[in-house]
């Protein structure tokens, strides 16, 4: 989640994460790109075969993926961490999000 606040404060979420869904879409431009697994999910793996993904960035970091220029610094897609992700193309792109083993 990403929010906006005018001062610091304290702000608990409640829910249950529902561990794995199976096809994730990615819609055209930029999206949130949630951690749909139990485990650490490998970013060239999942997501270098798949050259209309331009960019992936850690929202709480620093950490990027961005294969067309080289830079690579964001290895590992982590369980309960939020990502933003760019698709190039003009269509949805379906990724299958493997299991942990």
């Amino acid at each position: 989640y990403k929010i906006k606040m005018d001062e610091d404060a304290t702000l608990t979420i409640e829910g249950v994460i529902r561990y794995p869904k199976q096809t994730l879409t990615i819609n055209p431009g930029w999206t949130y790109l949630p951690v749909s697994s139990s485990c650490g999910i490998d970013v060239d793996e999942l997501f270098g075969a798949i050259p209309a993904i331009t960019m992936i960035k850690d929202m709480a970091g620093s950490a990027v993926y961005v294969p067309e220029f080289g830079v690579t610094n964001l290895d590992t897609l982590e369980p309960g961490k939020a990502y933003q992700i760019y698709n190039d193309s003009g269509s949805p792109i379906e990724i299958d999000v493997p299991d942990c083993e």
